[in-house]
C-alpha cells in the first residue's frame, strides 16, 4: 500500500477516561493493515507533529470534557472543528488538540487529510478507572477509527485529476427517483472523502416538465442542493445547469469524476426515460463507474453489508473487482463474488449433448476463472472478506436473485473496437432494468 496512514491516540492510561484514546489503539491491532502506524502520545504539539510527518492520513482518538457532561457520547470532527471544539467542550490535556492543529497550520504541516474522532469523559483524575459510560462507547469509537483507516486505504491515485480531487456527479431531474439518487450519491462521497456535483442537463425542459408540478432548471438543482446539504452539512457541494442533451452532458461531467450516479426513472410525463434512454446512454458511454440508483428500501439503505460482483469474461471484470473491493472496504462489508456458467446444449458440430453431461468440467472452469481474476486484486485488500460462488444459470437472473441480499451490485463493461462507448452486454441491461438494489457499471480501461 503506497498511503501512510497514522492513528494515535491522545491520552493517559494512568488517568481514568483519558485512557480512551490509548484503549482504541490497542484494540486496533491486527484490525487495520500492518502499513498503519499506531501510536499512543500526551497530545504535546511537538510529539504530535513529529508523528503525523509525512503522512497522508491521519486519524486521531481522544477524549473531551464537556459542559454540561455526556460522559459516552461520540464526535466526529474535521481540523476546522477539532481546532475551535464545540461550544462548551475542551480537550483532557494541558495543551490541547485545537493549539496543536492551530500550531501545524500555521507552519504548514497539516497532513493533507486529518479526522478526529472523540469520546465524551467524566473521571479523567489519576489513578481513576475507565467510567462505565465510556467503556461501552469504545467499540463504537475503535469501530470509526478503524472506518476512517479503511477509508484512507481506499483512497487511490485515480481519484485525482492533477491536484484536483474528482467528484462524485450525480444526475438530477426532480423527480423521487433522482432524490434517491442524490441520497446515495451523498452518502457515496462522504464515503470516500470527496465533493458532490449535482448536474442538470437539457435542451427540453419545457416539454419535460410535469404541468401540475412545474420545475424550473434552477428549482431542480437548488432543491437537490438543500437536500445533499440536509443529509451531509459538511460535504462539499456544487451545481451546474447544463443547455444540453442530458446523456451527452453527464458522459462529459464524467470525464473528470470518480462516478456518475443517476436515478432509475425521470419525472413527470416521462417518467421511465432516465433509465430507458439516459441511464442506459450514459452507463454505455462514459469512461468512469456509472451508478444508476434502484432497489428496495432496504438494498437503498445499504443495511445488507455486502457488496455483489457479477464477474464475466477477464477482458470485462478487473476494473470492476478492485471497484468492488474497494466499495466493500470502505463500508466494511462483504465481497460476495459470483461467476455465473451454464452447460451448452451442443457441441461444437452441432450434436446435441446428452442431458447426463458431467456438469463438473463447466463449473471447475467458471471456478478457474473467478480465482485467476481476484488473485491479485485481493491481495492488495487483505482485510476484505471475500466470498466466491459458482452457480450455473445465467448470469442476469442469478445476480438479479441475489440483488435482493446486496448493497450493490458490479458489473464490468469493455470497449468495443470500431464502435462508439462501451458495450453493456445481456447482463448489464438486465440488471439496470431488474435488479433490486443500485447497480455499478465499471468500465474496462
Amino acid at each position: 500500500m503506497s498511503a501512510r496512514v497514522v492513528v494515535i491516540g491522545v491520552g493517559n492510561p494512568l488517568r481514568g477516561d483519558d485512557a480512551a484514546g490509548p484503549a482504541v489503539v490497542e484494540a486496533l491491532r491486527g484490525r487495520v493493515p500492518a502499513d498503519t502506524v499506531l501510536a499512543v502520545s500526551d497530545g504535546e504539539p511537538a510529539r504530535m507533529l513529529d508523528l503525523w510527518r509525512g503522512a497522508d492520513t491521519v486519524v486521531v482518538v481522544e477524549a473531551l470534557r464537556t459542559r454540561p457532561p455526556r460522559p459516552g457520547r461520540l464526535h466526529t470532527l474535521t481540523p476546522a472543528e477539532a481546532a475551535g471544539h464545540a461550544p462548551g467542550t475542551a480537550s483532557t490535556h494541558a495543551i490541547g488538540l485545537g493549539e496543536c492543529i492551530a500550531l501545524a497550520e500555521a507552519l504548514d504541516r497539516l497532513p493533507p487529510r486529518l479526522v478526529v474522532h472523540a469520546v465524551e469523559v467524566a473521571d479523567v483524575g489519576l489513578g481513576a478507572r475507565l467510567s462505565e459510560a465510556v467503556r461501552s462507547a469504545l467499540p463504537e469509537l475503535t469501530e470509526r477509527a478503524a472506518a476512517s483507516v479503511r477509508q484512507a486505504y481506499a483512497r487511490t491515485p485515480w481519484k485525482t485529476v492533477g491536484k484536483m480531487t474528482r467528484p462524485v456527479v450525480v444526475g438530477v431531474d426532480g423527480s423521487d427517483a433522482s432524490s434517491h439518487a442524490v441520497d446515495w450519491a451523498v452518502d457515496e462521497a462522504v464515503r470516500h472523502g470527496l465533493p458532490l456535483r449535482l448536474v442538470y442537463a437539457s435542451l427540453w425542459e419545457r416539454y419535460e416538465s410535469d404541468p401540475a408540478e412545474p420545475m424550473t432548471a434552477g428549482d431542480v438543482v437548488a432543491a437537490a442542493a438543500e437536500r445533499a446539504g440536509r443529509r451531509n452539512p459538511d460535504l462539499e457541494i456544487t451545481t451546474a445547469v447544463v443547455p444540453e442533451e442530458a446523456a451527452a452532458a453527464l458522459v462529459r461531467a464524467g470525464a473528470d469524476a470518480f462516478a456518475l450516479v443517476t436515478g432509475s426513472r425521470g419525472r413527470g410525463r416521462l417518467k421511465g426515460l432516465l433509465l430507458g434512454s439516459v441511464g442506459l446512454a450514459v452507463a454505455a458511454r462514459a469512461h468512469c463507474p456509472v451508478v444508476v440508483v434502484r432497489g428496495d428500501r432496504a438494498g437503498l439503505a445499504g443495511t445488507h453489508e455486502r457488496i455483489l460482483l457479477g464477474l464475466g469474461d477477464a477482458d470485462t471484470g478487473t476494473d470492476a473487482v478492485r471497484f468492488a473491493l474497494r466499495e466493500a472496504e470502505v463500508r466494511g462489508c462483504v465481497l460476495d463474488a459470483v461467476r455465473a456458467w451454464r452447460r451448452p446444449a451442443y457441441d461444437r458440430g452441432g450434436h446435441r449433448l446428452p442431458d447426463a453431461e458431467r456438469p463438473d468440467e463447466y463449473e471447475e472452469q467458471a471456478a478457474d476463472l473467478l480465482a485467476a481474476l481476484l488473485r491479485e486484486p485481493v491481495a492488495e485488500h487483505p482485510h476484505v472478506r471475500t466470498r466466491r460462488t459458482t452457480l450455473e444459470g445465467p448470469p442476469g437472473r442469478v445476480l438479479v436473485d441475489r440483488s435482493a441480499a446486496a448493497d450493490l451490485v458490479v458489473v464490468g463493461a469493455r470497449r468495443r473496437t470500431g464502435h462508439f462507448g462501451l458495450q453493456l452486454g445481456r447482463v448489464g441491461h438486465t440488471l439496470l432494468h431488474h435488479a433490486q438494489c443500485p447497480v455499478a457499471v465499471v468500465p474496462q480501461r
